[in-house]
């Protein structure tokens, strides 16, 4: 059994999803899977939010491609996440694997939220 979600990693999922719905150019819509998803407290001097670690496993077709798109544009993205500010989003490892005759992908990403 998986473990339940914080709100701020479920938004930060779902902002992420409609940005690719966004982004994608016409082009095929990758498989993603969460693998895994963790989150800490985040303070500095003025502001209070969160510390997530994101890793994403990208596969089908074009998993190469579109996770080299995502890879390039994804630290740019404007996530709208409702009371929180994605402040940073970082690509901290990337993997590309082969399975079963097909590539997949597996994305590591750091994101800083803080609270708006």
């Amino acid at each position: 059994m998986r473990p339940m979600l914080r709100p701020a990693q479920t938004a930060l999922i779902r902002a992420i999803g409609r940005w690719l719905d966004t982004e994608k150019d016409n082009r095929e819509l990758p498989i993603l899977r969460i693998e895994n998803v963790s989150s800490e407290p985040w303070h500095s001097a003025t502001f209070t939010g969160e510390r997530h670690r994101l890793i994403i496993r990208v596969e089908g077709h074009d998993a190469v491609t579109s996770a080299a798109f995502i890879a390039a544009r994804l630290g740019e993205a404007e996530l709208i996440v409702p009371g929180q500010i994605v402040a940073d989003v970082a690509l901290v490892r990337q993997e590309t694997m082969l399975e079963a005759g097909h590539a997949a992908c597996l994305m590591s990403f750091d994101l800083l939220t803080v609270e708006d």
